[in-house]
């Protein structure tokens, strides 16, 4: 194609707007000129300088990605075009070239962010997990990447490995927000105590290190799911139910129910907000036994009276007593002596006695002077004093831990009455039942038929009971009626009291 004729060419502005254009017209050049390019073409990698005449053009940047190059189209045409430089290259100076890699936290870092740029390709580090980040580093002039690992203490944040930090999700010690205190994986959450009435808080403290604190929740409050909340009003057995004992609750208050004697219990219960209270009668055939009403309950177990067994009824403790000859005396609980005789002359008597145990067995004899005492009586551990003692009447005064017994046997059944709440008392049907007095009877209660009976008078050939609320003056051989039943008495009496009877069912 012809453009520009030589001649035109004479025109040193009119040949730059045809150059401008990239076009000439051949042969046409003053003198003959040729095109020349020191790059020899388009060659993007080499800074060229285009010649033709006296014009220059020089290849340059577009961009950081473009190269404006300039070339000789025949021997006198200058043409220009914008070359890309290519994945990988950048336009400098007016010449694409490889381009520079860089790293902006100066390479394999963990624990810096960094981005790693070569020509237009750029990656940035990234987490890859909780404690590694994938790293992103210059090498041979290009972006290469790998995993790296945090290390202990450590873990991954927005592409950089940063030692833990304590962090609480509710902020500190707040009682009313249940939260997660954690350094890592070592993560504690608040936690109600067992009685819901204090909280476990965790926090981080001023050194950073996870520390916890017991705190009471208020008064109207209970501690649920880690936290101190509004406590509601429950009740265990679910509100006035007096056949179940149940605990009324309120915050950190609680009331259990409770009997009211043996017949009712005290019912706590929720109401209006609050723990209320109301007494309830358990009613006929139940009684009140922790916290509930019950049913009675009495089951009767016949069984037959021992008439060989001695039982024992101390019905009178003593300092000090008189005992004639042939008389006993409880000593020291667990043994009772006999004063079997008094010898010697005025001022060196002495008292002879005998000892037995509960089952009536004799256990050892031995004598005390008059004036003597011991605790150790017939080397029995036994404590007596002999205060006084006489020869001519019989008798010895002594000194200890005494009492009145009462030894007796019964022939006969006795209906015992076991079972829940059951105070029933026992039934006895005695045919015959002997008593011993020793050393004699005296006013005071005694064990008879099964019961106590309280004696108020002693006579010379009478004794006075007190049955069923009234005196009853009784003589040998007199029949008395005791729980519906006709009894015979027959009385035995010393030359110092009642020492014994024998009762016998009519």
């Amino acid at each position: 194609m012809k453009c520009i004729s030589a001649r035109a060419l004479a025109a040193f502005g009119f040949v730059l707007l045809m150059v401008f254009a990239g076009c000439t017209q051949p042969g046409g050049a003053p003198g003959g000129a040729q095109c020349t390019d020191s790059d020899g073409g388009k060659a993007t990698g080499t800074l060229g300088v285009v010649s033709f005449g006296g014009l220059n053009r020089s290849d340059s940047c577009v961009d950081t990605l473009v190269v404006k190059e300039y070339y000789c189209d025949e021997a006198t045409i200058i043409g220009v075009s914008e070359i890309p430089c290519g994945t990988g290259n950048v336009c400098a100076n007016g010449a694409c070239s490889a381009a520079p890699c860089t790293d902006s936290d100066g390479g394999e870092v963990a624990e810096a962010k960094g981005t790693a740029t070569s020509g237009a390709a750029s990656s940035t580090d990234a987490c890859a997990g909780e404690t590694s980040v994938t790293e992103y580093y210059c090498s041979a002039g290009g972006v290469l990447s790998r995993a790296m690992g945090c290390g202990a203490g450590k873990h991954c944040v927005e592409g950089a490995c940063v030692a833990y930090t304590c962090t609480d999700s509710d902020g500190g010690q707040e009682e009313g927000e249940a939260g997660t205190t954690s350094i890592g994986d070592n993560r504690k959450e608040d936690s109600c105590s067992s009685d819901g009435r204090r909280v476990m808080e965790y926090y981080c403290d001023a050194s950073g290190s996870i520390n916890n604190a017991s705190i009471a929740c208020g008064s109207d409050e209970m501690c649920e799911d880690g936290a101190c909340v509004e406590a509601s009003c429950t009740d265990s057995d679910g509100g006035q139910v007096k056949v179940e004992a149940g605990t009324a609750r309120l915050g950190t208050t609680s009331r259990s129910d409770i009997c009211s004697g043996e017949v009712a219990v005290v019912e706590y219960y929720c109401g209006g907000g609050d723990i209320l209270s109301i007494t309830m009668q358990c009613g006929i055939g139940n009684f009140c036994e922790g916290g509930a009403c019950v049913e009675i309950e009495c089951d009767g177990d016949g069984q037959n009276l021992d008439e060989d067994a001695l039982n024992w009824f101390a019905f009178k403790a003593a300092s000090s007593l008189t005992l004639y000859e042939g008389e006993k005396a409880l000593v020291d609980d667990d043994y009772y002596v006999s004063l079997d005789s008094v010898s010697g002359s005025d001022g060196g008597e002495t008292a002879a006695f005998t000892i037995y145990n509960r089952d009536g067995d004799e256990v050892d004899s031995c004598g005390l002077d008059n004036g003597e005492e011991t605790d150790d009586l017939c080397s029995e551990g036994l404590s007596l004093e002999v205060t006084d003692a006489n020869t001519t009447d019989g008798f010895a005064k002594i000194r200890g831990d005494l009492g009145y017994l009462q030894i007796y046997t019964q022939d006969g059944t006795i209906t015992a009455y076991t079972g829940t709440g059951c105070t029933q008392e026992d039934e006895y049907d005695i045919s015959v039942e002997t008593s011993e007095f020793h050393p004699r009877l005296a006013t005071s209660t005694v064990k008879m038929l099964g019961g106590s009976y309280r004696v108020t008078a002693i006579g010379n050939a009478s004794v006075t009971i007190e049955i069923d609320g009234d005196d009853e003056a009784i003589e040998d051989g007199d029949e008395v009626e005791i729980n519906n039943k006709d009894y015979t008495f027959s009385l035995d009496f010393s030359d110092y009291g009642l020492v014994g009877w024998i009762i016998e069912q009519s």
